[in-house]
């Protein structure tokens, strides 16, 4: 693949954005999982998300933040409740219904970025974020590396929009850890989602390039992109989010804005765990 990694672009990547930038893009409604019959992972949790909205959620480990990306994302099956995706076209679907193939659709509007990057570590950069073209394009096609050239093109744009482009061509596995979370981004960007997933992206980060990754998920977020996040650190969900969940034993215990969280809310969340 050619590429000329200094190129100019004159204009920036623009993904696609939402005309009201409050639109509700999911309805959660009394969504129950559990793994056995002792007890429920998520117990009833309901929530509505909006487009633009950078949302951290929090809570301690087992109370079931990772659980719920993964049941919204379709990548585990629910026992009870709805999602809701209400479409651009006006229709509302309900992803708990899918099967495998709708649930392949359902992850191009659905982007999801790990706290191991899950990256391929030997093909360069490009390539892996070219990989989010996957639900796109035949696996004939993709076997060989052929893309069209309007993917590409969106591909070098969003390298530049999040300042990776001159690693374009390296091999993944040589960058740092926030580089390679940026590559991720930028994957999970093009398939054109309408909502990002990140599971605890910032979790194996130095805090430079946890900053760094938190600026990419904020300028997505104001793309009219829904962003919910799962974080450890009240400093960071104060800082950058607009609203914050919080979880314990799978129920949600506090949803609102991070100015307005205080000690108590924080006992409820944490079980008078340490949180800073």
């Amino acid at each position: 693949m050619s590429l000329k990694v200094n190129e100019t672009f004159n204009h920036s990547f623009k993904p696609r954005v939402i005309k009201n930038s409050r639109k509700t893009i999911l309805t959660i409604s009394e969504l129950t999982k559990s793994y056995n019959s002792s007890r429920n992972v998520l117990n009833k949790v309901s929530l509505e998300i909006k487009s633009g909205e950078l949302i951290g959620i929090i809570g301690k480990s087992g109370a079931g933040k990772s659980t719920l990306l993964h049941c919204i994302n379709g990548s585990k099956k629910t026992n009870s409740g709805s999602i809701l995706h209400h479409q651009n076209n006006g229709s509302v679907q309900d992803i708990t219904k899918y099967n495998s193939k709708n649930i392949r659709s359902w992850k191009r509007c659905c982007g999801t970025i790990y706290q191991d990057f899950c990256l391929v570590p030997r093909l360069d950069v490009i390539t892996n974020v070219l990989m989010g073209r996957l639900g796109y394009e035949s696996n004939f096609k993709t076997l060989f590396k052929i893309f069209k050239n309007k993917d590409k093109e969106k591909a070098i744009e969003l390298l530049d929009w999040l300042k990776i482009l001159p690693h374009a061509l390296q091999r993944a596995e040589n960058l740092s850890g926030g580089q390679q979370q940026r590559v991720a981004i930028c994957r999970a960007l093009m398939q054109e989602p309408d909502i990002l997933l990140a599971d605890e992206p910032v979790a194996s980060l130095d805090p430079k390039n946890t900053h760094k990754i938190m600026d990419a998920l904020t300028k997505v977020s104001h793309k009219g992109i829904s962003v919910i996040v799962n974080l450890h650190s009240i400093e960071l969900v104060k800082q950058y989010c607009t609203r914050v969940i919080g979880l314990s034993q799978g129920s949600v215990v506090f949803d609102g804005s991070p100015n307005n969280l205080t000690s108590n809310d924080l006992d409820n969340i944490y079980n008078d765990e340490t949180t800073l």
